[in-house]
């Protein structure tokens, strides 16, 4: 089916009308070399020429975008709307003129041209195929991307939406899917390349003060001594380095990538583009006043034998307008659209951010800063791209409006610039005041969205020591002081518009004034009235707009400002894990040293998923991760996209997902099953629930390798032994894959393959369970610390779990007497032979 509308697409008949024309203007221009000798002239043999060559042409133009299956193209509609319009000339001579009568075959060749012609502009207005849709998808393709010419300069291809809208509220779906142009799968890697390539150009100025840091380290590194132990935190290496920043290092954090380069960079072609049809729609606009003063004189003098001047004229202005319109139309929706990319394309850019930043930039950044960065910041970023669009060519239509006025009216119209001129120091006091006013009042709202963020995290704790009251008036200060900003600003913003708006009306009346009364001679007729007032009308949307421009633009520096500091700042480097194929052990840590201050079972984890700042050594990991944390986070989604968290849905495997992570019971316990949606951070669920989603979540990953840190913590004994022995243990879904399991229930130690003991940011020992017992090292010596702590208080722990600490007694007790009675006949052997 899809081979059969692709051919039916490609090779279609519409193209032979081309041929047909082509013959009839053959059969023309053979009647005229038949014919007399007026229309035997050279002319008359050219123009039939000219009109075979552009049909065929265009017959071959139309063929091969059938193959290409180019659905529209702008030249045939032209060719057709030009053709057309040049033949009405003919037509109306034919007609009035009732030259049928002398020349009936040439009559009827026109005829049939004529209404080909008018067919195929018609034409040019309808898609000839939609392209076949996908039935999966649940949205429908644009129809901007298929739409006729036609349809895409008067919007047309909207009109289906908007009626809709008109009957009844839009919903989701209604709306088609982003053209691939727009959808961010295809920006945010186009931002990502060009903002690398800006990071690698200030990179060697940053190399300087990461040089200076690194020596420090090697040195220190080099009076090491070596040793057995394996260092995986080193604390006095962050310590040491943080003492020594030269000026050079300094002057290198001056020297940031540059977020506007890379936006200018990204969106030049679109710009110039939208720069044109802005252009050529402000030629039009102040063509409009030159026409309807060449008609106001038409009018005046009506000069006879040239009537069709007037028709000329009125169709001009008519034109004139609707071509202006149709213009700023489409440079405005362009203009609109580079913003909703960049809006879409720096909050992408800011969430990715947020997940690769490193320690530092996490400490730094706060949640509330982010929100603003990806909600406000992002916005004005949108916002000023319009700005920019009417900035971009108003300079220009100030300029040529003002020379128009000035041999329209003379040099009164330099009273009313000078009006303007007047305005400029109160503007500029506005714009300066403005700009500290808006860089404070982001600097309270990030506090406040701060203060937010952390009371919703412990709104338990606040409702247990009724701590409302104390929390509420923290925010209503900071409230107060981000209104009171608020006040100022609106108050400036309304000086500055009133400022402005009243500056046409007060530029028109001092202008005229002056006119008037500078000399007696001088009257305002007609001509120069309109053609002034349609002037001034051409000056009146810049001058409206000016203060709104004045304030984005500051608006967009700030914004500017705080997304170039925060994506500038330092991610995670990707150096810090290999990816190494090559390597015999699926995960190693080779004399790794890293720094982060922190508690050691995560670090560790976090050191091999590449999080911490590695100083030395080397980690490599063959195969994908996955990651269980002890503190389980869940999606505001369905517990069935939880679990899948993005991968594609496979029953069989699902179901025995469920089956071995001790969820199916809870599934028959929600209301939906595991299409109950999760409340924000998995406020309908238990603390075992969570972790057991968390669990299953990583099982479904079918990843090679799976970091477990405590993953059995919040969970009820007898089911964490059925998690442990069904998923992590050596007859579990996972017995194939490479586990690291930090945990601190020491009743799993015997059921696991190797046991790392860390003590102090260091391996201490490793082994199997049996050997590090049989070795009676520090790890057997923690063992029976631990062990007899827990017999004192065997009465509270679970049963199973004191069943498995009673064998691991009895089994380190054999391990004591063992190493006892070797002892004692060592030492009846040495008193044998003394």
């Amino acid at each position: 089916m899809a081979a059969a509308g692709f051919e039916d697409f490609c090779g279609g008949e519409f193209w032979y009308c081309c041929l047909m024309l082509a013959c009839l203007a053959l059969v023309r221009l053979f009647v005229r070399a038949v014919g007399d000798a007026l229309s035997r002239s050279p002319a008359a043999f050219l123009g039939d020429g000219l009109y075979i060559t552009a049909y065929v042409l265009l017959a071959v133009m139309t063929r091969n975008e059938r193959l290409k299956c180019i659905h529209t193209s702008p030249v045939t509609f032209f060719f057709w709307l030009l053709t057309s319009v040049c033949n009405v000339i003919p037509f109306y001579t034919y007609v009035i003129e009732r030259l049928y009568n002398k020349d009936i075959v040439s009559f009827l060749v026109f005829m049939m041209s004529y209404a080909l012609q008018l067919s195929s502009l018609g034409l040019t207005a309808f898609v000839e195929h939609k392209h076949p849709q996908c039935t999966c998808q649940r949205k429908q393709p644009c129809p901007e991307t298929t739409c006729s010419f036609p349809s895409f300069l008067g919007f047309w291809w909207m009109n289906k939406l908007m009626i809709t809208g008109y009957r009844r509220d839009i919903e989701e779906s209604d709306l088609w899917l982003l053209p691939p142009k727009e959808q961010s799968s295809v920006l945010v890697p186009a931002f990502l390349k060009r903002w690398k390539k800006e990071q690698k150009r200030c990179r060697p100025f940053h190399s300087q003060a990461s040089g200076m840091g690194k020596s420090v380290t090697d040195k220190h590194h080099s009076r090491s001594d070596s040793s057995e132990t394996l260092p995986i935190l080193h604390h006095d290496n962050l310590q040491h380095s943080s003492q020594h920043t030269s000026p050079e290092a300094k002057s290198a954090e001056a020297r940031r990538p540059s977020l506007v380069r890379v936006i200018v960079r990204m969106l030049v072609k679109d710009f110039i583009i939208c720069f044109l049809q802005k252009a050529v729609s402000d030629l039009f606009f102040l063509l409009s006043p030159v026409i309807l003063g060449a008609l106001i004189k038409y009018l005046a003098e009506r000069p006879e034998g040239l009537e069709w001047q007037g028709y000329v004229l009125c169709v001009s202005m008519f034109l004139t307008l609707i071509i202006k319109s149709m213009l700023f139309a489409h440079a405005m929706f362009l203009a609109a659209r580079l913003g909703i990319r960049m809006k879409s394309t720096l909050i992408a850019a800011v969430y990715r951010k947020a997940l690769t930043m490193n320690n530092s930039t996490k400490n730094s950044a706060t949640v509330g800063e982010i929100v603003n960065l990806m909600s406000v910041d992002a916005q004005r970023v949108q916002d000023v791209m319009i700005v920019i669009f009417y900035a971009s060519t108003t300079p220009v239509l100030f300029v040529v409006a003002v020379m128009l006025l000035y041999f329209t009216i003379g040099p009164a119209i330099f009273v009313g610039v000078l009006l303007l001129v007047c305005c400029v120091p109160l503007n500029a006091y506005v714009v300066s005041r403005q700009r500290s006013l808006q860089s404070d009042n982001l600097k309270y709202k990030d506090a406040r969205i701060r203060l937010y963020n952390e009371i919703l995290n412990g709104i338990k704790v606040l409702k247990l020591y009724a701590w409302e009251p104390s929390f509420r008036e923290k925010i209503r200060e900071i409230r107060l002081k981000e209104v009171a900003i608020l006040f100022k600003l609106a108050v400036l913003n309304t000086l500055m518009s009133l400022c402005w708006d009243m500056a046409p009306f007060l530029v028109t009346l001092v202008t005229f004034a002056t006119y008037v009364l500078a000399d007696r001679d001088n009257h305002l007729d007609a001509g120069q009235a309109f053609v002034s007032l349609s002037l001034f009308n051409v000056l009146r949307p810049p001058l409206a707009v000016l203060s709104k421009m004045i304030m984005y633009i500051i608006l967009s520096q700030v914004s500017f400002k705080r997304l170039n500091t925060f994506l500038a700042e330092d991610d995670l480097d990707p150096s810090n894990v290999d990816r190494d194929s090559d390597n015999d052990a699926v995960l190693s840590i080779l004399d790794g040293t890293f720094t982060w201050d922190t508690q050691l079972s995560p670090a560790l984890n976090d050191a091999m998923l590449g999080e911490m700042e590695k100083v030395k050594g080397t980690v490599t990991c063959m195969g994908t991760i996955a990651y269980v944390p002890q503190q389980a986070w869940m999606q505001n989604a369905s517990m069935r996209d939880n679990i899948l968290f993005g991968m594609p849905y496979v029953r069989s495997r699902y179901r025995r997902t469920l089956e071995k992570c001790e969820l199916e019971r809870d599934l028959t316990i929600l209301s939906a099953g595991d299409l109950t949606e999760i409340g924000e951070k998995g406020i309908n669920l238990s603390g075992g629930q969570k972790q057991r989603v968390s669990v299953a979540r990583a099982v479904y990953s079918d990843s090679d390798v799976y970091l477990l840190d405590d993953p059995l913590s919040a969970v009820d004994s007898h089911v964490g032994k059925a998690i442990f022995s069904n998923v992590i243990g050596p007859d579990g879904m996972l017995r194939g894959k490479t586990r690291v399991l930090v945990t601190h229930g020491v009743h799993w130690l015997p059921m696991v393959d190797e046991v790392i003991v860390m003590n102090d940011g260091k391996i201490s020992e490793r082994g199997s369970y049996e050997q590090l017992v049989s070795h009676d090292g520090p790890f057997a010596q923690f063992l029976k610390t631990y062990l007899t702590e827990v017999y004192e208080v065997e009465e509270e722990e679970d049963p199973e779990i004191a069943e498995i600490h009673g064998k691991m007694r009895e089994r380190l007790g054999s391990v004591t007497s063992n190493a006892s009675s070797e002892d004692i006949t060592l030492a009846n052997a040495r008193r044998y032979f003394h």
